[in-house]
Order: structure tokens, then sequence, then C-alpha cells
């Protein structure tokens, strides 16, 4: 015997994410309001974006990509769909990643772009031939020698990123732009790692919503819940500040410089505070977590 349990509606979610974890949440939209107000801005507050130049489009487009991954990934762990937000946030990831480098490499990004969508191209014409969708290639694809470098550079089923790397390697290329590169590290093992888990088929993704499981009986859970949910909210808030801080570098956006700042203070929101703090913190203290704000109206509330 099986059931499935739906858990309760979005608005009694809503309530619990917004009652359990607060700041956490606070924090994020805190990085919204501050996102939208920059990047959206009109007029806009930074260089001019340069049509001619490939890499300024691109930086541009994942900063787009980014913010609106980053809302849905918001609103899906407001609904309780922390899990559902995890798998945003490893797109999330890789977006921020391929802006950095992006950022650090204009003139070779903006090569590896064209060379992409010429391999993408090519790549699509194949499997149209192939599923009988058409008859003839597609006009303006590589020849076979053409396509077979465009190959060995992003992979035969085009399973390398548009900067011809794989994501460890991005990843290794962009350290040096953290001041802590073992933050950027340690963020890819453990916390993309988990994302990919939750995003593909694994035992771990399947085992998740087990929630118990007998001889006679299996129950899941198939509806929201507060599972996931601030460690999607955290995922979320770190990678996508970066995304922002990278292109409003890039674009010399005014206001730039709060964003450093800032988000250490985001991510004080999810430091956890000793159980003893209450006793040992005075109620118009400051906060032992750094958000520089009075315990009573942080971690002591």
């Amino acid at each position: 015997m099986s059931n499935t349990r739906q858990g309760p509606g979005r608005a009694d979610l809503e309530r619990l994410v917004r009652e359990y974890f607060p700041l956490q949440l606070e924090a994020c939209e805190e990085l919204l309001a501050f996102a939208v107000d920059m990047m959206e801005a009109d007029p806009w507050r930074g260089k001019p974006i340069r049509d001619s130049q490939v890499a300024d489009t691109v930086i541009a487009a994942e900063s787009a990509r980014g913010l609106k991954t980053y809302r849905a990934s918001l609103d899906a762990a407001l609904g309780g769909y922390g899990p559902q937000a995890a798998m945003m946030n490893r797109a999330l990831f890789e977006g921020m990643a391929t802006a950095c480098w992006a950022c650090a490499n204009p003139q070779l990004a903006s090569e590896r772009f064209s060379q992409h969508q010429r391999h993408h191209r090519g790549l699509w014409s194949k499997r149209y031939l192939a599923s009988g969708v058409i008859e003839q290639p597609l006009p303006d694809v590589p020849g076979p020698e053409e396509q077979r470098k465009l190959d060995r550079l992003f992979g035969p089923w085009g399973d390398k990123l548009w900067c011809g790397l794989p994501l460890h390697e991005l990843v290794a290329a962009i350290e040096d732009q953290w001041e802590e590169g073992a933050r950027l590290k340690g963020f890819f093992v453990i916390a993309h790692a988990t994302n990919n888990e939750v995003q593909h088929t694994t035992t771990r993704s399947l085992l998740q919503p087990v929630l118990g499981d007998t001889v006679d009986h299996l129950q899941v859970d198939a509806g929201p819940s507060l599972g996931g949910v601030e460690q999607a909210l955290h995922g979320a808030m770190w990678t996508y500040a970066h995304l922002l801080k990278a292109a409003a570098d890039y674009f010399e956006i005014d206001g730039r410089k709060e964003i450093k700042p800032l988000l250490a203070r985001w991510e004080a929101a999810f430091m956890p505070i000793h159980p003893d703090a209450a006793r040992v913190t005075e109620r118009n203290d400051p906060c032992p977590c750094g958000s520089g704000k009075k315990f009573k109206r942080c971690h002591g509330r």
C-alpha cells in the first residue's frame, strides 16, 4: 500500500517559510530589490552595452537570465519547493561562472560564443536529419572539418558550456576573482554537487521525498514543504549576488561598490547562532551574526 502526502497549500507554506526563515528571506528579497533597482534602471546607470561587442551582449544576457532564474528560485522556495529551487540554482551557478569568465576574457568570450553558435547549428542540423524532420542539411552549417574542430572544443554532443570548458575547469579559471577562492571552490564541490544530484535522477533525489517506508506502507511527499528551503535560499542568494557583482563591475554600474558589504550582511542571515546567544547578549546589543542590527531586531526575535 502507498499513499502521497499533498501538504499544505501555497498561502500556508508561504506563511510558514516567512515564519521559520524570516532573516534568510529578508536577505534574499533585499538582494532582489537591489538588483532590480540596479539592472532595470531607466536610464541605464552603467557603461553603454555595445551591440558590436559580443562579450557585452553575452554578459548582459547572462545577467538578465540570472535575474529571472533568481526570481523563479525564490518563488519556488517561498512556495515550499526547496528541491525544485535547487534545480534552478544549478543553472544559476553555471550562468554566474560563465559570466565571471566572460568578464575576465571578453575577447575570447566573443570568439567562443560565435564558435558555439556555429557548433549548435551543426548539431541541430544533424539531429533534424536523423529524426527525419528535414531531408537536407540546414543552410550555413559547418563543413565536416570545421564541425570536427568544433566538436573537439564543445564536445560531440554539445556537452560543454559555450565557453568551451567543463564546469570544473571553468571554476578553476575564475577562482582568482574571489578574495577567498576556497569559498567558490567549496560552494562548487558541495552546494553545486548537491544541486546536481537533486536535478538528476539519482538515489538521493529519489529517496528525498520518501517520508516513511514499512513492509506494507510507503509514504512520499508530493506537495510543498519546508524541506530544502533554507539551503535553496542560501544557494540562490550567494550565486546571484556574485553574478550581479561581476556584471556591475564589468559595466561600471553606479552603486556597484555597495554589493560587497551588502553581501557580507546578506550572508550573515544564514549564519547559525549559538543557542546560548540570547543569554550572553543583551537585547539592545549588536547581533553576534554581524548584521549590524540590534539583537532583538535580528536573531533575538
